[in-house]
């Protein structure tokens, strides 16, 4: 990665260099592998237990009561109805719980198609290319391709779990060519040199996932559907990354290739929530502290061992209640019956140092970049800009982003902006209205500001969509 200038470096300081692992050096990452193991082995536990006290008894309290009462414990729910009627609809199919995408594809009629990518330091990249079975008409033209990239502790999974309703098989019915980027490790570690015990593997964090996994990606749906430009929609830390690289101290020139970025709970600026105690706890542990307690390898990987060897359903509802002990996320909005889904496809392999940056310097500096009147992006790069925020969203601050990109980032051109107040962070995706209140937008935009169209296939709904003139055309 080059240099940055000087005032981005305290919020991306210089990661740890580590040497071959020779002999001494591989006793020394034992070591580190195995004192890390022992603690977060109990620091998962503490924190499964505070889920068990402050999420389940309560939960499970409220239920039996209501119950003992004569009461529906559901019945406050908005969608009520709505989760009823599925629930009768769906009760008779046999549906597995698992973390394949081709699985829940081909509950839709969708067929994916994998592909990989190599980024310019080695790792290997999995990209998924949807594709709806329904035949097309005669010398029907090609679809608008769009890439979709997800957020932290995620993969591409986290747009494919509530059937029609997912906003990867949305998009792809509603006539778009639908691409799925994974950042680095996924849930298999790749490189074309280094191994997984190597620390050398994971000294990166958003810096080199912006840098590098995303000029990757890009370019590969790029190359594969002979475009110059792509639709692009990131949720939560895919914002971050994509925000980060199109600085423009960073690589402001990967704007170019896209037409629209569709920004999802957006990842500026941090919320309330990194003031709980365990996320204080991580930042007062310093990098030293950090590095000695997590280790220098991948984070928490019993994380993944649970989820290979837990059965699906258990480790779903497990997901969910330590996603909301830590996130404060609740699945009011969420269809139940599809929950145990929804956490299939988290955790991936992420590295300690990328965690040690979004718990220190990002909950320090409670920002990406710095937060000054100097603006972060170029109007001859930036692509235009929709962003949807999140009223409820405690774990990232939607209102500082929209008032920055207000107040000084007047040349981006914004094409829509909206704040959900009643969603949460997950909301945006797996909400039972997410169709109705993000999707259909999200659709008009990228339909709206893509290129060449005219050599598309018009998206479904999208007849009296007018084009919009990108203004970095007449710079």
């Amino acid at each position: 990665m080059p240099s940055s200038p000087a005032f981005i470096e305290p919020l991306f300081p210089p990661l740890p260099l580590y040497g071959p692992p020779d002999l001494l050096r591989k006793g020394q990452i034992w070591f580190f592998r195995s004192l890390s193991f022992f603690l977060t082995l109990g620091f998962l536990l503490v924190i499964i237990l505070g889920a068990i006290v402050t999420v389940l008894v309560p939960a499970t309290t409220y239920r039996f009561a209501h119950i003992i009462l004569g009461k529906n414990p559901d019945k406050h729910r908005k969608f009520f109805k709505e989760e009823r009627r599925r629930g009768q609809q769906f009760k008779h199919k046999s549906v597995k719980v698992t973390d394949s995408i081709s699985y829940y594809a081909a509950l839709v009629d969708i067929e994916v198609e994998p592909f990989t990518c190599e980024t310019l330091d080695g790792f290997t990249l999995h990209l998924q290319r949807l594709h709806d079975k329904r035949p097309m008409a005669p010398g029907a033209q090609a679809r608008y391709p769009v890439l979709l990239l997800h957020g932290l502790l995620q993969s591409s999974g986290a747009f494919c779990v509530n059937d029609d309703d997912s906003l990867a098989f949305y998009l792809c019915k509603q006539g778009f060519d639908v691409w799925l980027g994974n950042n680095r490790c996924w849930n298999k570690p790749e490189h074309s040199v280094l191994e997984y015990g190597d620390p050398r593997l994971w000294a990166w964090n958003i810096r080199q996932m912006g840098g590098l996994d995303l000029p990757a990606l890009i370019d590969t749906v790029c190359a594969h559907t002979n475009r110059k430009r792509i639709g692009f929609v990131g949720h939560s830390q895919g914002t971050t990354q994509t925000f980060c690289s199109l600085s423009r101290d960073q690589h402001p020139e990967l704007g170019l290739k896209m037409d629209s970025f569709c920004a999802l709970a957006p990842a500026t600026h941090a919320g309330a929530l990194i003031d709980k105690l365990q996320f204080k706890f991580m930042r007062v542990l310093g990098s030293k502290g950090f590095r000695l307690f997590f280790g220098i390898n991948a984070f928490i990987p019993l994380m993944m061992t649970f989820q290979k060897i837990l059965p699906g359903s258990w480790y779903g509802q497990t997901g969910y209640l330590v996603f909301n002990f830590l996130f404060d996320w609740s699945d009011a909005l969420w269809d139940r019956r599809l929950k145990s889904r929804f956490f299939q496809f988290s955790p991936v392999y992420v590295s300690s140092e990328s965690m040690r940056w979004w718990m220190r310097d990002f909950a320090i500096y409670r920002s990406i970049l710095e937060d000054s009147d100097v603006a972060w992006f170029r109007k001859e790069t930036f692509p235009p800009l929709a962003f949807w925020t999140c009223g409820q969203d405690q774990l990232v601050n939607g209102q500082r982003f929209t008032e920055r990109m207000k107040d000084h980032e007047a040349e981006v051109t914004i094409v829509h902006q909206e704040c959900i107040e009643e969603y949460s962070h997950l909301d945006i995706l797996w909400a039972m209205d997410s169709v109705d209140r993000v999707a259909r937008k999200v659709k008009e935009v990228l339909w709206a500001c893509a290129s060449d169209r005219h050599e598309f296939v018009v998206p479904r709904g999208c007849d009296d969509v007018a084009y919009r003139i990108d203004p970095r055309d007449r710079c």
